[in-house]
């Protein structure tokens, strides 16, 4: 069944936002504050989400690591499978 107009701008929505994610998390090891343009742009588009992941996956259950990013792209992902099937 093809997808209409608006499934695929959803789509293609989810996939760029997946796309900022990673951009953001390979600044985030270039640019270790995210003042600086051009992390300034993808932290203000990706924190809110992370921030309350952050606040459900605690420090201590993931021995410290920041595991938000990779919760998102996980979640979208299945999102965007979700969607797709008829």
């Amino acid at each position: 069944m093809p997808l209409g107009a608006s499934m695929r701008a959803v789509l293609l929505i989810i996939e760029l936002y997946v796309i900022i994610v990673v951009v953001d998390v390979a600044l985030a090891w270039i640019q270790t504050t995210p003042a600086p343009m051009p992390r300034r742009l993808t932290h203000a588009l990706t924190e809110p989400p992370q921030a309350l992941l952050r606040r459900v996956l605690k420090p201590a259950w993931t021995d410290g690591w920041d595991l938000s990013p990779l919760v998102i792209v996980v979640l979208l992902g299945a999102l965007r499978v979700w969607l797709i099937q008829p």
